[in-house]
């Protein structure tokens, strides 16, 4: 049996448990604040990378030999910004909005969006244009929905201003 990279597989671990945290604590900030994940993304992968290349580097004739190659090059590409980028376009929700028009009435057009994310619709909204107009305004009622398909949350909007909102199950 062919020995393995432990020290390496260690810090591949390592690696995609902060990856993981980072990811969390990021997801879970405000609007504003998630903004911060341009820079801790970045940082923490060319750190990381930097320190890879260093123990790489200095274990250069342990991890390198013809034992422990396969092992040594698997846990390099769990310790690189590739199998980060793989396993997002692996795992991300699929968003998709559909949108549908419907024709003019009394000089004004109507558009019903709706978001599915892996199947499961989202979220319903309704905008209204006037004729002559290039914005269109929220307008109508909003339903958001829960991961099993319930009405979580409803809005009403008028002319793009918000008149009520009702949280049904809280989030």
């Amino acid at each position: 049996m062919k020995k393995w990279n432990w020290s390496l597989t260690i810090l591949a671990i390592i690696n995609c448990a902060c990856l993981l945290a980072i990811g969390n604590y990021v997801n879970g900030l405000h609007q504003g604040m998630a903004i911060m994940s341009i820079f801790i993304f970045p940082l923490y992968i060319l750190s990381f990378s930097i320190l890879v290349a260093i123990f790489s580097f200095a274990k250069r004739k342990v991890w390198f030999v013809k034992e422990i190659i396969f092992s040594t090059y698997l846990m390099l590409f769990f310790c690189s910004p590739i199998s980060l980028f793989i396993g997002w376009q692996l795992f991300q929700p699929s968003l998709k909005t559909i949108t549908e028009s419907s024709g003019f009435d009394e000089n004004k057009k109507f558009k019903t969006e709706e978001d599915i994310v892996n199947g499961k619709t989202i979220a319903i909204r309704h905008w209204i244009r006037n004729e002559g107009e290039s914005n269109y305004l929220k307008d109508s009622t909003w339903v958001y929905f829960n991961n099993d398909g319930d009405t979580a949350k409803l809005q009403t909007y008028r002319n793009d201003t918000l008149v009520s909102e009702k949280l049904l199950i809280a989030e």
